[in-house]
């Protein structure tokens, strides 16, 4: 499956997916980027006085909930972000399935049997079936699983399967899945290496891990540690996460949750100690590399100010740093990787 097949299998899901946003009351698809931005610039004392050390995962799960509901889904969640109209929002989202698609072989496409793990509203999914896959769907948020299971059903897909469940701790038995798939999820996670042990476990022998998390450094992350020396409540790429935007948008619609349900993980792994994270748990990496360049002062605000026309000048960049072998360490917004447990044969 290449790089130009995602574009026009998502093209073919795109009706479908709003058809089924336009069912369920609460989702608001489209950001609105006034609102997004004053609420990052926002000051919430609420936040200063958590302990950020540890993260309740009972209360995570509820915080996820709590997202799917409360934020927009295309910059808020991210979930539909693939069918922005926005043409340089889109791009963040699609380029880094084409490179993740890219990293897919004949072998791994000769499997059947596919499990996405923290799959949100199910787009990347949905498109593993339409490859041909036999899919499992799981995510925390039950908000978003239930949007993914109509939206399967309108885009007349009978062979995906979703449910709830938690990455740490999958409802399948040993070597189910040929193929499992992670995208923006590890770094989300309160126990990574669990979770990487756990998505060993439900491979097949020979089977192929995929997963996209952001490791390199960037300028858009240089940016966002200067700018907290003046911005003290500024919580983009913060490595102990509070979620700002979400608390914010709860007040407002009236409801009391208590401040330490609002802790999110978000790790900032370096390239270099995310990949002995993947040998320690027994995963070589195969293959790795960059997706979507971080341009500064943040890189979602830039694309979407982009024009379309200026894309294609950002993917020849691109591509040259990923020829100078530098671009999964240093300027990409996330890095995709293939991986294969130890000892496994290919």
């Amino acid at each position: 499956m290449t790089g130009p097949r995602v574009l026009r299998d998502l093209a073919a899901l795109r009706g479908g997916a709003l058809a089924a946003a336009n069912e369920f009351p609460h989702l608001r698809v489209r950001t609105d980027l006034g609102a997004l931005v004053r609420d990052e610039l926002a000051e919430v004392p609420e936040s200063r006085g958590v302990d950020r050390s540890r993260v309740d995962p009972g209360l995570l799960e509820g915080l996820y909930d709590l997202r799917a509901r409360l934020l927009d889904w295309e910059l808020g969640t991210g979930y539909l972000g693939y069918f922005s109209e926005n043409p340089g929002t889109r791009y963040t989202f699609t380029r880094r399935l084409e490179v993740l698609w890219g990293l897919l072989g004949r072998a791994e496409m000769a499997g059947d049997r596919a499990l996405e793990v923290g799959c949100g509203a199910g787009v990347v999914s949905l498109l593993l079936a339409r490859g041909g896959f036999r899919v499992e769907g799981v995510d925390v948020a039950g908000p978003a699983v239930r949007y993914a299971r109509r939206a399967a059903a309108l885009a007349g897909l009978a062979g995906v399967r979703f449910r709830e469940a938690r990455a740490e701790t999958l409802p399948y038995p040993d070597g189910r899945f040929d193929l499992v798939l992670a995208t923006e999820v590890l770094e989300h996670l309160e126990d990574p290496r669990r979770a990487l042990r756990e998505w060993r476990r439900v491979l097949a022998p020979g089977g192929t891990l995929l997963v996209s998390c952001p490791c390199a450094s960037t300028p858009s992350e240089a940016f966002a540690d200067l700018a907290r020396r003046v911005l003290r409540d500024l919580e983009t790429e913060r490595p102990d996460g509070f979620d700002k935007k979400t608390f914010l948008r709860a007040r407002r619609a009236g409801l009391t949750v208590e401040d330490r349900a609002f802790l999110l993980p978000h790790a900032r792994f370096g390239h270099a100690a995310l990949t002995r994270l993947f040998r320690r748990e027994g995963l070589d990496v195969e293959a790795g590399r960059g997706a979507v360049l971080a341009f500064p002062p943040h890189y979602g605000l830039v694309y979407r100010a982009l024009p379309g026309a200026a894309l294609g000048a950002v993917r020849a960049l691109e591509e040259a740093l990923e020829r100078l072998g530098v671009f999964a360490r240093w300027g990409s917004v996330t890095t995709c990787f293939r991986l294969r447990p130890r000892g496994a044969a290919a």
